[in-house]
């Protein structure tokens, strides 16, 4: 892993783009770090998925109404973006996402650990292939 860090780190420094440092970052959190793959990955992880009301639904056995109002609270504290993608600052431990979220989730009669567990694994899919992969930043260097 400090291989890979360390070429990324290289590639950062060489790039003058902003976005293109920003995605090497983003694979390199998201692979490396939250799905701790211990090699590269063959296809792609999309960090940007959307959270349904219908989700919450299915994994807490809410009402489509309780699951709406739930959703609308998670948009408003930010935990989604407007256009319910998993918001990137989502606090990355349970403590700090308990803080910050817990109420919501309390007043749901759902745990927070539960919402912390179902909001993370929303945010990272598997795409298939589809997405920016460890294998382009190579391709993009030569």
């Amino acid at each position: 892993m400090r291989r890979y860090r360390s070429l990324f780190l290289r590639i950062k420094a060489e790039w003058s783009c902003l976005q293109a440092a920003d995605m090497g970052d983003s694979m390199i959190r998201n692979l490396y770090e939250e799905a701790r793959i211990p090699f590269a990955a063959p296809e792609g992880f999309n960090g940007s998925c959307r959270l349904h009301p219908e989700a919450l639904v299915k994994a807490f056995g809410l009402s489509a109404t309780a699951a709406d109002k739930m959703h609308k609270e998670l948009l408003k504290k930010g935990a989604l973006l407007a256009d319910s993608r998993i918001s990137p600052k989502l606090p990355r431990n349970l403590p700090a996402f308990t803080k910050a979220f817990g109420s919501i989730a309390k007043a749901n009669k759902v745990e927070a650990s539960a919402l912390f567990m179902l909001l993370h694994s929303t945010a990272l899919k598997y795409t298939a292939g589809k997405y920016f992969r460890p294998g382009m930043v190579f391709a993009l260097l030569y």
